[in-house]
């Protein structure tokens, strides 16, 4: 087979030849596939996961790059051979605010050897090919899983069980159509162990750099997890297994690694280079995340539940069926090979105490929230036990057989103990333990043979059709609600999204839209880039920390860093922002919108407004003032400093800096504070003890004009509600088990709601404890309350949940914004024209009466690059988000380019990688071959 020929492996033991075991694995294969996935054919879905309100990973995040990325291969392809121009594609305006390309898919689809099928799927069948390539990462982990098994001398039925079990268990299933990529260290992990034993036997090493190329070239999160497994296997490999465990031996294998480890990574650096940079700068780093010592008891009964049949929580997904436990179970008590037993048997123990600690599980995330999204090393390690122990099966013992049944048996049973735990999924893996214990020994003690392959192969496939279908069913976990009905995908993203409402408007390219009163799914973050347009709406993993910063010293009201619907209908901000239009439902009240934007359409879901007095992209102004000076303001003063002038960084300062100041403060609106039953305020903090209790803020004064609530330093700690239960006095016996059940299995809440309302307005913040997986370290909110058709001076705050809420301020603002009027025609006096947006390239015209910061809305990355009037001019970060210039007085041609930072560098490591790649591979088969 053509990728064994180009690995070198040597087989031995089999007995078929290796092309007769991939056709019988393929064909296996395509026959399971309409067994596994059963569920989505009947009911007409793709693997498309959309979420059951539209918003979710699968459609907004990597359907979505899929597409846009197939068709920038296509243009990429189309202007070398029609154009004859090499022109890659960096930078685009219209992701969020505008987001450098390659840094931001490289997460998704670039480099993804399995994503360039988008190449070749124009978007009419971009779904097909989406789900193809779905499909062809799962059959290609079971490839890779075989190549390992028959490179370590294991016969074809019994490898081709192992992969089965590989390819479909929990995590295959539950992550494939999730999160496609989430497969891709499946796939590399097989290969990247045959480079390892490659090495060790003396065959060369060309294998793992592969591996670790495509490895690291694919995905760099997953290549930080390979990393750590590796090395834990060449570990254990090099203890257990190696003939000779001296010092010098040691160091002259970890010298090579060394080198092969570089050269790989070197090959991968075009795309994994400018990645890391990104990452580090990226805003989610460095936040602290909670770490327990132990997981609360309730996990580790559904670990043990989970082993066979399922996963739940921390992406604890396991799933290897009753085959795999016994061969856990027999690999601990079976002594007949000592040898190649302590490497199985540490490996095991090693891995899964990392599967038992939240502290390996922060380690494998890269030092953030807990999670076992590493556990595919687990399902590849029990596969592999299953392909070691199926030959064996016919030699244990009476005595053997006695402790393999009941170890199991008490591991399958111990989980039925507590009710969450207790369900048909986990007595139907019971009775499926009996049924394989019963066949194996019928084996074992009547024919004394190997297992017969049917009977084995049989038990497989049920029990792996089982899990599928517990999984998928609507009638069990019902994960089938969340995926898009087949060939809705692209409609959905286009034609159904808000976004839609630009289509036909000729400035749309050239400013932005802001959407008002639709909630995330509906609203089809990410969105825009399909539809070439530019939104703020954004939800991808990496974000420039630009954009971050501009979140978070303004409080918008987001409790992560990596996603952001609009500006909170925050007026100052959106006409900053470049906005133009606004899209909101066609029956939402007009209150946001009335004096400040006029209905250009509507149609029956959704209504285009067009600002009465934009701000274009590229305005000027002669006004400062030093960032350090605005982090000193509320922030109803900071939106006015921003459209009075721009805020310039301090390191930016010039020499007699001349700052701006706001001359009238808005100040804060008393107020008095009233408890309700189910909530009261106590000192800064507020005491919930039902669900949906409120209390009440009474203003010193009605207001009818914009109304900001601010909440700064917020905290919540959650309250047992079943605790609250136990302590009433009034409990009979049943009454008060029932609470202590319940009590001994909550879990304590990670997030909290709190809705403000205000006569006809509403609105909500979110608040992550640092327990929570996407806790960004925010505890500062403004939501806006917009303005009112009558006098209000009550405002209600409805908790979610029980818990106690605390806060360092609490503060309100009536905002006028009688001032935007004379401030946006002064910063617009002198603007960008003739204003151009291209691939990698900006520019326009600007006739200044006197020296001014120019401000382009575009966010801020040392990837920009200025010229003005054909000389390089210095990039500066204004308004704590944007690129802008300071320019002398007189008429100016300005030209932005961008260039992926690391790039350049990146390609000639590669190209370096390439060439000592190659000098290694011949060098090796000069004297590799000879040996």
């Amino acid at each position: 087979m053509l990728l064994e020929e180009v690995l070198n492996i040597r087989f031995n033991d089999v007995n078929v030849s290796a092309r007769r075991y991939y056709i019988y694995y393929t064909v296996i294969f395509i026959l399971l596939l309409p067994l596994i996935y059963f569920v989505f054919i009947y009911y007409g879905k793709s693997f498309i996961l959309s979420g059951p309100d539209g918003g979710a990973d699968g459609l907004v995040q990597h359907y979505n790059s899929f597409v846009y990325y197939g068709k920038a291969i296509r243009n990429i392809i189309k202007n070398i051979f029609i154009n004859h121009k090499i022109i890659i594609p960096m930078w685009d305006m219209s992701i969020g605010y505008g987001q450098d390309i390659i840094t931001t898919l490289s997460y998704y689809v670039i480099g993804d050897p399995f994503a360039l099928l988008s190449s070749i799927f124009p978007t009419k069948y971009a779904e097909i090919g989406y789900c193809f390539a779905i499909i062809l990462r799962i059959y290609c982990s079971g490839i890779t899983f075989s190549i390992y098994c028959r490179y370590r001398g294991h016969k074809n039925w019994y490898s081709l069980i192992g992969s089965l079990t590989y390819v479909f268990c929990h995590y295959a299933l539950f992550s494939a159509i999730m999160h496609p990529y989430f497969m891709l260290p499946m796939v590399f992990l097989p290969i990247l162990l045959v480079g390892i034993e490659k090495v060790f036997d003396g065959q060369g090493g060309i294998t793992y750099i592969i591996g670790i190329a495509l490895s690291a070239l694919s995905n760099f999160y997953f290549f930080y997890m390979l990393a750590i497994v590796i090395i834990i296997y060449s570990l254990i490999r090099f203890f257990t297994l190696s003939n000779s465990h001296t010092f010098s031996v040691f160091f002259r294998l970890v010298i090579r690694f060394t080198l092969l480890t570089a050269i790989g990574l070197s090959i991968s650096a075009v795309i994994l280079l400018p990645t890391i940079v990104s990452i580090v700068t990226s805003s989610r780093i460095g936040t602290d995340n909670y770490i327990s010592v132990l997981y609360p008891p309730i996990y580790y009964l559904q670990t043990l539940a989970s082993f066979m049949s399922g996963g739940f929580g921390n992406y604890s997904f396991l799933g290897f069926t009753s085959l795999g436990l016994i061969s856990v179970v027999t690999i601990f008590i079976h002594k007949e090979s000592p040898q190649n037993q302590r490497a199985l048997s540490a490996a095991f123990v090693i891995l899964f105490s990392c599967f038992c600690l939240p502290f390996a599980g922060h380690i494998f995330n890269g030092f953030g929230y807990v999670t076992n999204r590493w556990c595919w090393a687990l399902a590849m390690l029990v596969s592999y036990f299953i392909v070691i122990i199926l030959p064996l099966m016919h030699r244990l013992t009476a005595e053997e057989w006695k402790r393999i049944a009941g170890t199991c048996l008490i591991i399958a049973v111990l989980p039925l103990l507590s009710h969450r735990v207790r369900n048909e999924r986990t007595l139907l893996a019971l009775v499926e333990l009996l049924v394989t214990l019963a066949v194996f020994y019928v084996n074992a003690r009547v024919r004394k043979s190997p297992p017969r392959f049917l009977a084995v192969f049989a038990l497989t496939v049920f029990m792996l059709v089982g899990n599928a279908y517990y999984l998928f069913s609507p009638y069990e976990d019902n994960y089938i609600r969340h995926f898009a009905n087949s060939g809705d995908a692209y409609k959905m993203l286009t034609k159904d999204s808000p976004t839609y409402m630009l289509n036909g408007v000729e400035d749309a390219n050239t400013c932005r839209f802001d959407t008002s009163g639709i909630a995330t799914g509906e609203l089809k973050r990410n969105s825009s880039m399909l539809l070439n347009k530019n939104g703020i709406a954004f939800y991808f993993s990496t974000t420039n920390p630009a954009v971050s910063d501009f979140n978070r010293s303004l409080m918008l009201n987001y409790p992560m860093e990596h996603t952001y619907n609009n500006l909170d209908n925050r007026t100052p901000l959106q006409l900053l922002a470049g906005v133009k239009y606004l899209v909101t439902p066609s029956d939402l009240h007009d209150a946001f919108t009335k004096g400040i934007s006029t209905r250009v359409s509507t149609n029956k879901e959704y209504s285009l407004y067009k600002m009465d007095y934009p701000l274009p992209i590229g305005f000027s102004t002669d006004k400062c003032i030093l960032r350090s000076s605005f982090d000193e303001n509320s922030v109803v003063d900071k939106e006015r400093l921003l459209m009075e002038g721009v805020v310039i960084e301090d390191c930016d300062a010039k020499p007699g800096l001349n700052e701006h100041q706001i001359e009238k403060p808005i100040g804060q609106i008393r107020y008095k504070r009233e408890s309700k039953e189910g909530a009261s305020w106590n000192g800064n903090s507020w005491i919930v003890t039902k669900e949906n209790a409120s209390v009440e803020v009474r203003l010193d004064r009605s207001v009818s004009g914009m109304l900001y609530a601010c909440i700064d330093g917020l905290r919540y700690e959650g309250i047992n509600p079943y605790r609250l239960e136990l302590d009433k006095e009034k409990l009979d016996r049943y009454e008060r088990m029932i609470n202590m059940n319940d009590s001994f299995a909550w879990d304590e809440p990670t997030s909290a709601s709190i809705e403000f309302a205000s006569a006809e307005m509403k609105n909500s913040i979110t608040y992550f404890t640092w327990k929570n997986n996407y806790y960004a370290g925010k505890d500062s909110f403004v939501t806006n309350l917009g303005p009112s058709d009558e006098q209000r001076n009550v405002i209600r705050l409805t908790f979610n949940q029980p818990g106690i809420y605390s806060f360092r301020n609490l503060s309100f603002y009536e905002v006028s914004y009688d001032y935007l009027e004379p401030c946006i025609e002064e910063l617009s006096r002198d603007h960008v024209e003739s204003l151009t947006i291209g691939t990698n390239h900006i520019s326009g015209n600007i006739d200044l009466n006197r020296p001014k910061y120019v401000c382009l809305q575009i966010p801020f990355s040392s990837g920009w690059k200025a010229v003005v009037d054909g000389h390089e001019a210095q990039l500066l970060k204004l308004d704590t988000m944007f690129v802008g210039l300071y320019l002398p007085a007189g008429a100016h041609s300005i030209e932005l380019s961008y260039q992926t930072p690391m790039l350049k560098e990146g390609a000639i490591v590669t190209l370096l990688g390439v060439i000592f790649a190659i000098l290694y591979y011949v060098i090796e088969r000069k004297y590799v071959t000879r040996s």
